[in-house]
């Protein structure tokens, strides 16, 4: 049985940034300090968040470590392991029980429909073994045990980094994982359902035409916050901003979005803990 909401409920994601206990196992970033594990769980707390989708999680321990940092832990929490080569994954913190179906293994098409092949690896394109594309992470989605239910698919789609030995650049992949991510949510638009996470690309970045593009999914930060044109910032890279980060709501998921809730939750504190800021909106989930 669906838990009863009686007030709004607050969804949100975050990127948190290479939240790993030892540092990136590749060794291009350095080692997050306790200020910014500190400052990450302090801006989980401020965002009041429900349901929280977090991107770039290294691992379980690392998750634990996350919840004993929060002055009020999730009593729901799944580590969501990814096809990241970096060890950067997702996770899930929630208030409501929820199920997660993983689509880590959802092979990625071209643009007619034949499956997208590359090489997985520097070693792979030396011996000319092609193999079918899948999200670089995953696309998992979360059945929340809220009002009548509200299915949550978390994204962190492909980044700018492309390899000199694929045949495929970073767009391209990107936006067959858009592709395949529209195809996934529209099975599930007849309950409120909506994407968030960390696109990788501004709003009018054509790879992301799949998703923000599609006429039954809105964008609430757009609509509210961006009227005037101008992106509100939800990554920092030195001088560097951009509006990466998206909530994207279903037909119905906009039908229970409270007005005005749509927010990119920055300041002093969300410089120190990550790149990203956290971003929510607010839905009425009443049986």
């Amino acid at each position: 049985m669906n838990s009863p909401a009686s007030r709004p409920v607050r969804f949100a994601t975050y990127n948190v940034r290479m939240l790993c206990l030892e540092g990136p196992s590749s060794g291009r970033r350095p080692h997050k300090s306790d200020d910014s594990w500190r400052g990450v769980a302090a801006m989980i707390d401020a965002t009041g968040a429900d349901v929280l989708a977090l991107q770039e999680v290294g691992s379980v321990e690392a998750l634990d470590r996350l919840q004993g940092l929060l002055a009020c832990p999730f009593p729901q929490v799944t580590f969501c392991p990814s096809n990241s080569s970096l060890g950067i994954h997702l996770a899930v913190l929630s208030r409501f029980t929820f199920a997660v179906s993983s689509h880590r293994e959802t092979v990625l098409w071209d643009e007619v429909g034949n499956p997208l092949e590359d090489y997985p690896t520097r070693e792979a394109s030396r011996d000319s073994r092609l193999e079918p594309l899948r999200f670089q992470r995953d696309f998992p989605r979360v059945s929340v045990d809220v009002g009548s239910g509200v299915e949550l698919f978390v994204a962190h789609l492909k980044s700018l980094r492309s390899y000199a030995w694929m045949r495929h650049t970073a767009g391209t992949v990107r936006k067959a994982e858009a592709r395949a991510a529209a195809r996934l949510i529209k099975r599930h638009l007849q309950k409120p359902c909506l994407v968030m996470g960390d696109f990788n690309a501004a709003p009018h970045d054509p790879t992301l035409e799949p998703l923000v593009g599609a006429p039954e999914l809105w964008d609430p930060i757009a609509e509210e916050l961006e009227h005037a044109g101008e992106l509100v910032p939800s990554y920092r890279c030195g001088a560097h901003t951009n509006r990466i980060d998206f909530a994207l709501l279903g037909p119905s998921a906009k039908e229970r979005y409270v007005p005005g809730s749509a927010r990119i939750h920055g300041g002093e504190l969300a410089e120190l803990a990550s790149d990203h800021y956290p971003l929510s909106v607010d839905l009425l989930c009443e049986p």
